[in-house]
């Protein structure tokens, strides 16, 4: 980052009003999950653990959460071990953290629908059943709420599927792999058949992420930036990301609608974040499972898809931050 290298030039010449004008303004930005925009909060932990200084303590400081969150139960970080234990050791605050008994958890599993064997990706709630995708069968299967069975099974187009989510009566899917290129594109699907109704390219956004209905409208994620396009499906043509439009968490995969604001779930930052209908962070807690592979709004309840252990969980705060 920028920080880390005019800190490294310290002895050359003065960088110290543009160091603190940097570190203020990622102070003052960042929310209560250690995030900011769509930058990687590691990425922000390993400058704040390379330059000693007061403001880059307190960055460290507001990150303290996610770092607690992020733990494995080894009680390192994975690949971002290093960087961890550097900017905790380096800010004082490694001692005084080991010193403290473990946190509760974030999220209570309130109920568990368990589902065949499948590879699933994505969830979404539409009329009365929940829907996930199978990567194996490539079909969106329709799931009973009160005990998990497959009530209906629908074929996907061909292509690399991302995630599943709703517009209006429909089902939306979206395509594109970020790796290998190919075509990048938003279908809506006509649940009694499978068929395609209208498809949007989506060739502007990086990494296609997951696309629902959000407070009247379309939203689509780049889930690479975290940027959005809230678009009217009956009236654009190709939607385009908007990077002055972002969510709370820096790399969301995919929303969910909810009371009065929207889930995601991010790959950088180890949560599920809340953020309002304009991006504003509301809430954060850390995964309640390994990998969610997709959330779902059943109109007054939040459901992660455990895709590991092949179930739908219905979860809820366990404790008031």
């Amino acid at each position: 980052m920028v920080i880390s290298t005019l800190w490294a030039g310290r002895d050359v010449t003065d960088v110290e009003a543009a160091v603190t004008q940097g570190l203020t303004w990622m102070a003052d930005n960042m929310n209560a999950a250690g995030c900011l925009s769509y930058w990687d909060p590691w990425g922000m932990l390993e400058m704040a653990g390379e330059v000693d200084h007061p403001l880059a303590r307190r960055i460290v400081q507001k990150q303290v959460p996610m770092i607690l969150r992020a733990q494995y139960g080894d009680g390192g970080w994975g690949d971002h071990s290093f960087q961890v234990f550097r900017a905790l050791a380096r800010h004082g605050l490694l001692e005084k953290l080991r010193s403290l008994p473990p946190q509760p958890a974030d999220w209570r599993i309130v109920r568990s629908l368990d589902l065949p064997a499948g590879d699933y990706f994505g969830a979404t709630w539409l009329d009365g059943r929940f829907w996930v995708g199978d990567r194996r069968t490539n079909e969106a299967l329709a799931i009973s709420r009160r005990n998990g069975r497959v009530v209906e099974r629908l074929p996907l187009p061909e292509g690399k599927p991302r995630w599943l989510g709703t517009w209006h009566d429909e089902l939306v899917l979206t395509q594109g792999d970020p790796w290998a290129g190919g075509q990048k594109r938003l279908l809506l699907l006509d649940t009694r058949d499978g068929s395609v109704e209208r498809e949007l390219p989506l060739d502007k956004f990086t990494h296609v992420g997951g696309a629902t209905e959000v407070d009247g409208q379309l939203w689509i994620v780049d889930s690479f930036f975290g940027w959005l396009d809230r678009v009217d499906p009956e009236q654009a043509d190709t939607p385009e990301p908007d990077a002055a439009d972002t969510l709370a968490g820096p790399m969301p995969c995919y929303v969910t609608p909810a009371d009065r604001g929207v889930w995601s779930c991010d790959s950088w930052a180890p949560a599920i974040i809340k953020s309002d209908y304009h991006g504003r962070f509301l809430d954060w807690g850390e995964r309640p499972f390994g990998w969610v592979q997709g959330l779902a709004w059943d109109g007054q309840h939040l459901w992660a898809l455990d895709a590991d252990q092949h179930r739908l969980c219905e979860i809820e705060k366990a404790t008031d931050w």
